[in-house]
């Protein structure tokens, strides 16, 4: 075949097979399947103090801390470890250490916002789970203003006055980059005001309930393994590992901790 057709036969074959490894068909796994699972403290679940006591005289640094009125209108408990009625532990992060490359189709919504709210000066939720294509939006229920101060790596800081009794909400950006592990939501105006915020870029992360019980959705059929992380232990498991089978729901055995795993 003389030199010209040649080049012109390959020129176009060249192209799609280039075009081909920069534009791959979407893959899905061949089936999904659900997980369940209770996270328990093995003893006895202690007796914490609230951090403010019905009527207290509210200090920060010495100094007595405005709105205590609404503030100390009823007990602030503890929420540093939340044990429920039959010894499950609330507020327990469970996630892929690396998140599963094939994303059941529909599990992520796009324009879906998220609420992060402000009641009798605590907030609420305590523990939350924001997607990177997700929007916060900021709101109080409170007759007193608040702020929120939130730093991650590689997302903008966030330091927001919300307003008081504010329904509408103050929405932020979407953030860029997931991380690691939880970080620690603040309100400067009163100190013991925390929550925990986890930034992912995908749908299977969960949440203990408030008597230890999560629940994740559609999982890629294989073996996955997870990270367990609880604000006052840190890393309670690295390598939880749990198979999923399609169109199963894998009921794991209640995963039991030692009060001294937890820092109070």
């Amino acid at each position: 075949m003389p030199r010209s057709l040649l080049t012109r036969f390959l020129a176009p074959a060249t192209a799609f097979a280039a075009a081909a490894l920069l534009c791959p068909a979407a893959v899905h796994a061949a089936g999904y399947g659900d997980v369940k699972g209770q996270i328990v403290l093995d003893g006895e679940a202690p007796d914490l103090a609230p951090r403010v006591a019905k009527g207290a005289d509210v200090t920060k640094d010495g100094k007595a801390v405005k709105d205590a009125a609404v503030c100390a209108a009823d007990p602030i408990p503890d929420f540093s470890l939340v044990v429920g009625p039959t010894n499950g532990i609330a507020n327990v992060f469970l996630y892929p250490a690396r998140a599963p490359r094939d994303i059941k189709p529909g599990l992520m919504e796009e324009g879906e916002k998220v609420v992060f709210d402000q009641n009798g000066c605590v907030f609420e939720p305590h523990a939350l789970i924001v997607r990177t294509d997700q929007t916060l939006v900021l709101k109080s229920n409170d007759t007193v203003a608040h702020n929120v101060r939130f730093t991650s790596f590689g997302n903008a800081g966030i330091n927001k006055t919300v307003a008081a009794e504010d329904r509408v909400g103050v929405e932020l950006d979407k953030f860029k980059r997931a991380q690691p592990v939880p970080i620690p939501a603040l309100c400067d105006f009163h100190p013991w005001m925390k929550a925990n915020w986890l930034i992912v870029d995908h749908p299977y992360a969960a949440i203990t309930d408030a008597d230890g019980n999560f629940t994740i959705e559609g999982l890629p059929e294989g073996t996955h393994r997870f990270t367990v992380w609880h604000e006052s232990a840190g890393f309670l498991d690295r390598t939880l590992t749990i198979k999923i089978e399609d169109g199963e729901v894998t009921e794991l055995e209640p995963m039991k901790y030692e009060l001294s795993k937890f820092k109070l």
